[in-house]
């Protein structure tokens, strides 16, 4: 296990080569409620997205409760004694809408196929950004189903040593992690809805 720290129930995992993972409660995700509404667009086709639906939220959707999230997120950095000072939204280079948030609905069976968000190496010059997994259901093992829902992230250290941890879904439970974090999501047998997003910072 690569737990580092745990302060006030907040969980920080990190290993040297500078990967890490955050686990906390967010007690606003109420207000996000709205936008798991999948009546316009889906775009799981394109994604890692199996046996479920997606939808794209645009910047400018979720303008106040962005700046809620991200005011929490600035307050657990800090209690962690993470050195991180600035969180901005992320943009696409199109514009097409896409942005950097979307909501996913999985359905019984449904899953995420493994995967992280930094995908630009070269135009992103070492700078990093942050991918947060913000849940909604309470998503329990079950006799068969050991890690029923669960996000998995992998960490690996200098030497290649992979540390992985499993995160069970609960309402408000949000997962932050370094963009180059390799993370999918086990077979649910409920409805299982997460906000992701992604964000610069420094």
């Amino acid at each position: 296990m690569s737990l580092l720290r745990k302060t006030n129930g907040l969980e920080f995992y990190a290993v040297p080569n500078q990967q890490w993972v955050v686990c906390a409660e967010y007690p606003h995700y109420e207000e996000l409620l709205p936008f798991f509404d999948f009546t316009g667009v889906d775009v799981s086709e394109s994604t890692a997205t199996v046996n479920g639906i997606q939808r794209p939220i645009a910047n400018e959707e979720w303008t106040e409760q962005r700046k809620k999230y991200i005011a929490w997120m600035l307050e657990v950095f800090h209690t962690l004694q993470i050195p991180i000072t600035s969180i901005k939204e992320r943009q696409s280079k199109d514009q097409s809408g896409w942005n950097s948030s979307w909501t996913v609905n999985y359905f019984g069976g449904g899953w995420q196929a493994g995967h992280f968000h930094s995908t630009d190496r070269m135009g992103q010059q070492n700078k990093r950004f942050i991918s947060t997994v913000m849940f909604f259901d309470n998503i329990e093992p079950t006799r068969d189903n050991r890690w029923n829902g669960c996000l998995y992230t992998l960490l690996q250290n200098q030497y290649g040593y992979t540390y992985d941890h499993k995160f069970h879904p609960s309402p408000g439970r949000v997962v932050i992690m370094d963009d180059r974090v390799w993370h999918g999501t086990y077979p649910t047998e409920d409805n299982r809805r997460v906000f992701v997003s992604d964000f610069d910072i420094d």
